[in-house]
């Protein structure tokens, strides 16, 4: 199943060394490459981005990782044209013209991403929060010791640790129109 998004989809190339992603990348005729930089992991990717009608490339972007594919997260924020990557503790926020426009650091395992109504983004992690707009400005961020459980009711963030329960407002306005 191909998942389409922005008229695109991606190919997942998964390769075991910079020397085999190196070659792949070389091979490629792709006018347009983004190679993120990461630090060193066991798996090498190269997402190689195609239009949807005629499977044309566009553009590949590559990166390391010590994650396995099936716990990356891709997602399209198509309010912002934007591809959003996590790696690993990387999240990279990617123009469909694939020019790197943000890369925030997470210091704790990843749980995934939240849409906000208001435009934002939620980055969530096991011991941490952050807020950012599609400038990829982080517009609040909180550590806090790992949490229970978690839930989002309305605007709110409602997140459980064994120390205390801790509410954060999800719909702050950067003032950015």
């Amino acid at each position: 199943m191909k998942y389409i998004f922005n008229n695109s989809y991606i190919d997942i190339v998964t390769l075991y060394t910079f020397r085999e992603q190196s070659d792949y990348l070389n091979r490629l005729d792709t006018v347009k490459k983004l190679n993120l930089d990461t630090y060193n992991g066991d798996f090498y990717y190269s997402y190689v981005v195609y239009n949807s009608l005629t499977s044309e490339k566009r553009f590949v972007i590559s990166f390391n990782s010590d994650y396995s594919e099936e716990k990356l997260n891709f997602m399209f924020w198509s309010e912002y044209e934007m591809i959003v990557l996590q790696t690993g503790r990387d999240i990279f926020l990617i123009s469909t013209n694939c020019e790197l426009k943000a890369s925030i650091y997470v210091l704790t395992p990843f749980i995934g991403f939240y849409l906000i109504d208001n435009g934002n983004l939620l980055l969530l992690g096991e011991a941490e929060y952050k807020l950012i707009n599609g400038f990829g400005q982080i517009l609040d961020s909180k550590d806090f010791s790992r949490m229970n459980d978690w839930r989002i009711e309305g605007n709110m963030l409602l997140i459980n640790t064994d120390e205390y329960d801790l509410r954060f407002d999800l719909n702050l306005n950067d003032g950015i129109s």
